[in-house]
């Protein structure tokens, strides 16, 4: 990871800034993103990393309608993704992290491929109530990514590439029409709110980070396939 060698400096040169702004997921080593966390704590530095979904309008809509439990109990999850377990489906994990919490487990994992800096892996979490999220790679020229929920009333359809969203009750779809689309100008209003207010955070944190990398490691050693830092 290129950017572990500026963490290292920014460290050893005892570097002050007012905010840092991380690309996810901060460091492939965990050693490294406790220390910068730490770091960052220690200096009073402001922090956010880039997992989109916690600032897509999208992910909030949902996350306000779960909490509602307007949708019953859930049941279980299916999530479809393309490129690799870091570029991109630890935004899903993250995702998922947002929506139930931090205490997910991993059930099983199997190694499909590797691309350049990067794995294909196939694998379950279980939420804190043992309902089941599936992650499957499927192929870039395939398919949208997307999520799909089960509620006990009704199912989630949320095409994530799109920001889309829709429901489905008593086998009606029901859209939602909305210009979410791809959220960095959500991004970049967080962002101006947390750099200029002391009471405001980021929707995304490093410690949000540090919970989704120790998932991805354990989703690595699940393989039996590939050591990890």
């Amino acid at each position: 990871h290129n950017s572990d060698r500026i963490y290292k400096k920014i460290i050893k040169y005892n570097l002050i800034f007012k905010m840092i702004i991380f690309e996810k997921p901060v460091s492939y080593n965990l050693d490294i993103i406790k220390k910068i966390f730490s770091y960052c704590v220690k200096n009073n530095i402001k922090i956010a990393v880039n997992y989109l979904r916690r600032y897509d309008p999208s992910s909030n809509k949902i996350k306000s309608i779960i909490d509602s439990r307007k949708l019953g109990s859930f049941k279980k999850a299916y999530v479809y993704y393309k490129k690799g377990l870091f570029n991109s489906c630890s935004h899903y994990i993250n995702f998922f992290e947002f929506m139930f919490g931090s205490q997910l487990s991993v059930l099983n994992a199997k190694f499909i491929g590797k691309n350049s800096h990067d794995f294909k892996i196939d694998f379950i979490l279980i939420t804190k109530n043992n309902f089941k999220i599936f992650f499957k790679f499927i192929k870039n020229n395939s398919t949208n990514e997307r999520i799909q929920m089960f509620f006990e009333k009704w199912n989630i359809n949320y095409f994530t590439e799109k920001g889309r969203l829709s429901f489905k009750f008593n086998k009606k779809i029901h859209y939602i029409k909305n210009n979410y689309g791809f959220p960095f100008e959500n991004v970049y209003e967080n962002i101006s709110h947390v750099f200029f207010n002391k009471k405001t955070f980021a929707r995304s944190s490093i410690k949000d980070a540090l919970f989704t990398s120790i998932l991805l490691k354990r989703i690595l050693l699940k393989t039996k396939k590939i050591n990890y830092v």
